[in-house]
């Protein structure tokens, strides 16, 4: 494969657009149809399996058994955790890497980035959506429609959130792995 401008890469018998260089036959590889690695393999990842196989493109999931249900739709399994190993096995056998939700280390999302593996969204993306308070404080620095936030760490900061009636449900702002 050959590397472009954008860090994604083309097989070195498929020549560029605008470019005018001929394929030259020692350097001739396996033209192999777009490989799509999907961090989880819940209904999420089922549904997007079923959209990138419409698109030709194969998927590769990381599952943590073989009952999850885009095993089902998938070309090819990794299983095991979310950890590190299986992170990098997934990224080694795909062009791209996605995820079905956002209950991944972002230091471990760091870590593929540094090694060159095309990732979206990206690493500092799901790490700002992983702390829902964070989330939703940037939408409203970005003048996003939504209700009231505020965070309350102690019992009278909830209080005092009833007492000025701010009309909200109560959950934890992030999810922590």
């Amino acid at each position: 494969m050959a590397p472009m401008k954008d860090g994604m890469t083309t097989h070195a018998h498929t020549p560029i657009a605008g470019t005018r260089s001929q394929p030259q036959l020692a350097h001739l590889s396996v033209h192999h149809a777009p490989r799509l690695g999907i961090i989880g393999a819940g209904q999420l990842a089922r549904m997007t399996a079923m959209a990138a196989a419409q698109l030709g493109c194969e998927v590769v999931v990381l599952a943590a058994s073989e009952d999850e249900p885009a095993c089902a739709l998938a070309t090819r399994c990794v299983f095991g955790d979310r950890g590190g190993g299986k992170l990098a096995q997934l990224a080694s056998q795909v062009d791209v890497v996605t995820l079905e939700n956002e209950f991944v280390d972002g230091r471990r999302l760091e870590a593929l980035k540094r090694q060159g593996v095309a990732l979206f969204p990206s690493a500092h993306c799901v790490t700002l959506v992983q702390d829902k308070f964070v989330q939703k404080s940037l939408f409203t620095a970005h003048d996003i429609a939504m209700s009231r936030v505020r965070a309350v760490g102690c019992r009278a900061k909830i209080e005092k959130a009833a007492e000025d009636q701010l009309s909200a449900g109560l959950k934890g702002a992030s999810y922590r792995l």
